[in-house]
C-alpha cells in the first residue's frame, strides 16, 4: 500500500502490490525480491505518484484567478511520460473556459508540471551514463536496472547527451 498525502491533508491509500512468500522449500535464490518483482513495484509507485501530483495540479488550475468560479472539465487527453522509474501514461483534464470570458492567461500547474516527455531525473541518468559509456553500453545498463516499458535505445542515450552538451554550451556562451 501506499499513502498518498495532499496540501488539504486528505490522505488517499492506494494498493501496489501483493507478495507471496511461501518459506517452505524456500530456496537462496528466492530469497528476497527479484529484480522484476522491484521494477514492478518501482514503475507502480510511479504511476500512482505521478496521477496523484496531476490530480493535485488540476484541482489548482481548475479555480479560475480572475473570478475565483471552478472551471467545467471539457474532457480528459491521456499524456504518456517517461521517468526513471518507468512510463507513466497520466490522465490530464482539459478545462472549458471561463464564464467570466477573462482573456487573461496565468501559468498552468499542469503545464509546469508535463513541460517535457521525459522527466530530467532519467534525462540526466541518460546523458550520465552516455559520457562515460559507450551509447549501446549505456543503454543496455539501462534497461537492466531501470523499469521501462520498451527497451532503451542508444540514439536517445545519444541525443540526452547531445542535448545536455547544447545547454551547456549555452551556459558558457552567456556567462561573463
Amino acid at each position: 500500500m501506499v499513502e498518498l498525502v495532499g496540501p488539504d491533508g486528505f490522505r488517499q491509500r492506494r494498493e501496489i502490490a501483493v507478495i507471496e512468500c511461501l518459506v517452505e522449500g524456500l530456496r537462496f535464490d528466492e530469497f528476497g525480491l527479484s529484480l522484476e518483482e522491484g521494477k514492478a513495484i518501482q514503475r507502480r509507485v510511479q504511476k500512482e505518484l505521478t496521477q496523484f501530483q496531476v490530480d493535485q495540479a488540476s484541482q489548482h488550475d481548475r479555480k479560475c484567478h480572475n473570478c475565483d468560479r471552478h472551471q467545467g472539465v471539457h474532457d480528459y487527453r491521456s499524456r504518456t511520460i517517461y521517468s526513471l522509474f518507468g512510463l507513466c501514461r497520466l490522465r490530464v483534464p482539459r478545462f472549458r473556459s471561463c464564464a467570466c470570458e477573462q482573456t487573461t492567461r496565468y501559468g498552468s500547474s499542469i503545464e509546469t508540471l508535463l513541460k517535457s516527455r521525459t522527466t530530467p531525473k532519467l534525462e540526466r541518468i541518460q546523458a550520465e551514463l552516455g559520457s562515460r559509456l559507450s551509447f549501446r553500453e549505456a543503454a543496455g545498463v539501462l534497461n537492466l536496472f531501470v523499469p521501462s516499458a520498451r527497451p532503451h535505445n542508444h540514439r536517445t542515450v545519444r541525443n540526452r547527451l547531445a542535448k545536455v552538451a547544447d545547454q551547456i554550451k549555452k551556459w558558457d556562451a552567456a556567462s561573463p
